[in-house]
């Protein structure tokens, strides 16, 4: 179902089930018009097709755009946007982005504001280039939730919420800020070889 054009695609199906016509298939090679030699039938036809499909391109981009596909049986749309491709994916993104959102908008600490300006688009490009290991390391210290006093007192794994570098409270952000003993040590070992010095 995440074929690009869907719309188009159901609709040409829909008209082909309901056709008194039997049609068969029949493969022919694209741009031959650029081929010196001899053309079959099919090949012009397709030529043909290819420069009556660009004229109308041409003169629908001087019209009122429309989104309605005679014989489309069930088109989605997603708020003002109509789907044509990556349909499962579109749904299933556009569900739990909503949901994703309203959670974080229950956070004190959450910039109502500036949630609506996050880039998505551009932060799920970013983390396809790292690897996955590094990404759940990222995604743990930006939530917050990870391996620190804090949750390591609350998963019960320990007794106290203290940074054992300096002894104060430990979350995910004073592991980043933490003046303590061997923090220079801590993140290298942390972020490799090549990490500045923190002071």
């Amino acid at each position: 179902m995440d074929d690009t054009d869907k719309d188009i695609i159901v609709a040409i199906q829909s008209k082909v089930a309901r056709s008194l016509i039997s049609w068969k298939t029949h493969y022919v090679k694209g741009h031959q018009d650029q081929n010196s030699q001899k053309l079959d039938e099919w090949a012009q036809l397709n030529i043909a097709m290819d420069a009556k499909a660009k004229l109308f391109w041409r003169r629908a981009k001087a019209l009122l755009r429309h989104q309605t596909i005679q014989d489309e049986p069930w088109p989605i749309w997603i708020l003002d946007r109509k789907v044509t491709s990556n349909i499962s994916t579109s749904i299933y993104t556009y569900i739990h982005n909503y949901q994703g959102d309203q959670y974080w908008l229950t956070k004190p600490d959450v910039n109502k504001v500036l949630l609506k300006e996050v880039d998505w688009t551009a932060t799920e490009v970013a983390l396809q280039s790292i690897p996955r290991q590094r990404r759940v390391f990222l995604m743990k210290h930006v939530c917050g939730m990870c391996g620190v006093g804090k949750f390591m007192q609350r998963w019960k794994e320990w007794q106290h919420d203290s940074c054992p570098r300096c002894g104060t409270r430990e979350d995910a952000s004073h592991v980043w800020l933490c003046q303590g003993q061997d923090k220079n040590l801590l993140l290298k070992s942390t972020m490799g070889e090549g990490s500045h010095r923190f002071s």
